[in-house]
């Protein structure tokens, strides 16, 4: 079977999301073997392959916040920012399993505004760097 056939027996339409019903990586998010590629790739990603014919330049974002969701008319491209941005609008907005309240989000752009390291501001708000660091980058 050739990828397109292998990816199509591995779906299944739920009201409007076309869910992933196979293996899943450690984000919830569902991945198949590529050989062109050589490894594991999300299945939202593969689903823009398959549509578009080429791979996706960036993130991808889920309109529907289904993580299972293989619908390509509920992904757009975006940067990582957006993506943290969309999520903590959302209230889904994490570091690691902690979630990213509007509270812990002001004091991190507090200290931003004070031109506090990124080090300090990360312990003073119990975050990691790489969290202040796209907190920082989000408009």
């Amino acid at each position: 079977m050739n990828l397109e056939q292998r990816f199509a027996a591995k779906v299944k339409w739920n009201n409007d999301c076309l869910e992933w019903q196979n293996s899943l990586d450690n984000h919830g998010y569902g991945q198949i073997w590529v050989k062109e590629v050589g490894r594991p790739v999300k299945a939202h990603r593969v689903a823009w392959f398959l549509e578009f014919g080429d791979w996706p330049a960036r993130s991808l974002l889920h309109s529907c916040d289904n993580p299972l969701c293989v619908n390509t008319q509920h992904l757009k491209e975006g940067t990582q920012a957006e993506n943290l941005g969309d999520m903590a609008a959302k209230g889904r907005a994490r570091n690691g399993n902690q979630l990213l309240t509007p509270e812990i989000i002001s004091a991190v752009k507090a200290g931003l505004a004070e031109s506090k390291q990124y080090r300090v501001i990360a312990q003073e708000c119990n975050v990691s760097i790489g969290t202040v660091v796209n907190i920082n980058r989000r408009p």
